[in-house]
């Protein structure tokens, strides 16, 4: 079932017992631990997917007209001896993120003005057009002819990431990433620092790295999670 929270450190816990079954409680300085690795889990994954943020927040990002003229050129509409570096000259801005929501989009944005606001569906379009039945955000705009402008000029308020939930594959993956990390530490407490012990004729080795299995299933877990979003750079259904 899909969450609007990231795992948390009794989480780990939790899958740690499942996969493992070690009853590593959370407390103390264990508590710290298992919380900065599955905060580093989570970092890992928000910047490997591609998706900054991840989890949609609200916010406003600025963005110059897209098209070949980066460098901007010198107009000058009034026939008087100055102008303005304009940008631009193409129809589809890519945003490099994703919108979930749109609130607003304004072209012309200036430090003296708001620009003119653009209506969705007439000035311009969010690609790809079937995001939403994918379960996917959009990724770039495609507005209804060339656009040129000053740098920055492009301001768009939005819902921005992927989604509004991480479901459970993902979450799943950032765990497995976490209980890798973490796996040097879980043979300290499976041994408790003894290589081997014995008593009364009886010896007992314990192997280096008992978690070795372990560690190459969660670390799959991760990589296929990531190889999914890293698909969605290929182009949808406009």
């Amino acid at each position: 079932m899909p969450e609007t929270s990231w795992p948390t450190a009794n989480d780990l816990s939790s899958f740690l017992l499942y996969e493992s079954g070690l009853n590593l409680k959370i407390k103390n300085e264990r508590d710290m631990r298992f919380g900065e690795e599955i905060d580093a889990a989570i970092e890992r994954f928000k910047r490997a997917s591609g998706f900054y943020p991840f989890l949609a927040e609200q916010s406003v990002r600025m963005y110059s007209p897209p098209g070949p003229n980066a460098l901007g050129m010198t107009a000058n509409p009034f026939g008087m001896g100055y102008g303005l570096p304009y940008v631009g000259g193409s129809r589809t801005l890519a945003l490099d993120a994703g919108i979930v929501t749109l609130t607003s989009l304004n072209i012309g944005v200036s430090a003296g003005g708001g620009g003119h606001v653009l209506a969705a569906g007439t000035d311009f379009y969010l690609r790809p057009s079937n995001a939403p039945a994918m379960g996917l955000p959009y990724t770039s705009i495609e507005f209804r002819g060339p656009l040129s402008g000053l740098p920055s000029s492009i301001r768009i308020d939005a819902l921005w990431g992927f989604a509004t939930t991480i479901n459970a594959m993902y979450r799943r993956a950032i765990l497995a990433d976490a209980a890798a990390a973490y796996a040097p530490q879980l043979a300290i407490s499976k041994s408790g620092f003894l290589t081997s012990w014995s008593e009364s004729g009886v010896t007992e080795t314990f192997d280096k790295n008992p978690f070795a299995p372990h560690i190459a299933t969660w670390q799959g877990q991760m990589t296929r999670a990531l190889a999914g979003l890293r698909r969605l750079d290929t182009p949808g259904v406009f």
